[in-house]
């Protein structure tokens, strides 16, 4: 990967095209990176951010595979599955660092953690 995000980490997931819900641009973005089907589970949080001159909104979202396997690196040369403790140290793009925090409060929270 080349430019300002090379070598750091985000969340899977993508834009979503007019006329499609967060839900249903999930779906299509998992598919698309990963060849995985997925369902959308929980809202967990969003920020707000400017980039490239455009005002963008980032929303987080709890997901659930509907098959087992192997995912297939489309987009991506890496995929890792963390815990929240994992994820602190890893060096994320700014905007899914803000997202962090809210991710992993609602990681520890499903997981019963404290």
């Amino acid at each position: 990967m080349k430019g300002e995000c090379a070598g750091l980490w985000e969340f899977p997931g993508g834009k979503v095209e007019e006329g499609e819900s967060d839900e249903l641009a999930l779906i299509r973005e998992f598919d698309e990176e990963f060849g995985a089907a997925i369902e959308a589970l929980a809202f967990i949080g969003e920020t707000e951010f400017e980039h490239g001159g455009r005002h963008r909104v980032l929303a987080a979202w709890a997901c659930r595979r509907r098959q087992s396997g192997n995912l297939e690196l489309r987009e991506h040369l890496e995929i890792r599955w963390c815990t929240p403790e994992e994820t602190v140290g890893l060096p994320f793009v700014k905007s899914d660092g803000r997202l962090l925090p809210r991710v992993i409060e609602w990681m520890k929270r499903e997981t019963g953690e404290h």
